[in-house]
């Protein structure tokens, strides 16, 4: 699946989210979010009457959110055929929203990811986010939404970090703040980094990806991992996106704290170093 079309809904919801100058693209993209899943049937009059908006109005949405039209934006919908309701309603039916239920999930989540955790390997990363003059997090709802914490708290501390759905055409855009590079690829199902295929190797830098193991094994997944020079396998062994949907998020946000606490570990002894010839 190309990235466009994968990216589509963290895209208008970032647009919702973030965009304050133009109402009518506020007013677009979250009249697109309500009709989602029919998405590929509405078309653009339909569109511009709903939302009280010209064509050209909607064709610069849309460019605005990298996509050539509001035919190319629906095309990239109708090839994404993710239904969040029916992955709600399958969780819901499997009782995994019951308060007793739900806290037992999340502990045996987190529980497998901390107890597969290599400690060379989480001492490495933060490493690399230490060291680097910027950071680029590659991940796509709901784990990009659960990162912006970690994003914030980097910031305080003085590291650049960025999260991005997608290398852009041009390369890299962060070079500004240097040109030491850290990427890492956050994809437990191993979707955002199928999308991306093989574009992470035009990256500078040290590459890394956080995946499941089950996930990491499968044909497309195992190919694409010889990119990287880190994988941190995931100890989560499923292959039920619905229960990924649900836990996955809550198990990234465990880690990437886990990960804060190494990497400002790590300031903290840079820091305690006495300067070169005292």
């Amino acid at each position: 699946m190309d990235i466009k079309e994968f990216a589509l809904m963290q895209k208008l919801i970032f647009c919702v989210n973030r965009f304050t100058l133009d109402r009518s693209f506020h007013e677009l993209a979250y009249y697109l979010l309500l009709h989602y899943n029919e998405m590929e049937h509405i078309p653009l009059k339909q569109l511009m009457a709903d939302c009280f908006a010209s064509a050209s109005t909607v064709r610069r949405f849309c460019q605005s959110i990298g996509y050539e039209n509001y035919s190319a934006l629906r095309q990239a919908k109708s090839r994404n055929r993710e239904d969040q309701r029916q992955i709600v309603r399958c969780n819901r039916a499997k009782g995994r929203y019951q308060p007793r239920a739900l806290h037992d999930g999340l502990s045996a989540m987190t529980y497998q990811i901390g107890r597969g955790l290599q400690t060379e390997q989480l001492q490495e990363l933060a490493r690399r986010f230490v060291q680097a003059d910027c950071s680029i997090l590659f991940a796509i709802r709901p784990y990009a939404l659960f990162l912006e914490e970690f994003q914030c708290q980097m910031i305080s501390l003085g590291k650049a970090v960025y999260i991005v759905e997608e290398v852009p055409p041009e390369g890299p855009p962060l070079r500004r703040p240097g040109s030491r590079i850290n990427s890492v690829v956050v994809s437990p199902t191993g979707g955002i980094l199928c999308a991306l295929g093989e574009e992470v190797a035009t990256l500078p830098g040290p590459k890394c990806a956080l995946i499941c193991q089950d996930y990491a094994r499968t044909g497309d997944c195992a190919a694409l991992l010889s990119l990287y020079d880190l994988v941190l396998p995931l100890n989560v062994q499923t292959h039920d996106i619905e229960y990924m949907e649900l836990y996955g998020k809550y198990g990234v946000a465990y880690l990437f704290e886990i990960l804060l606490g190494e990497i400002a570990h790590q300031l903290q002894g840079a820091d305690e170093v006495p300067p070169a010839g005292r």
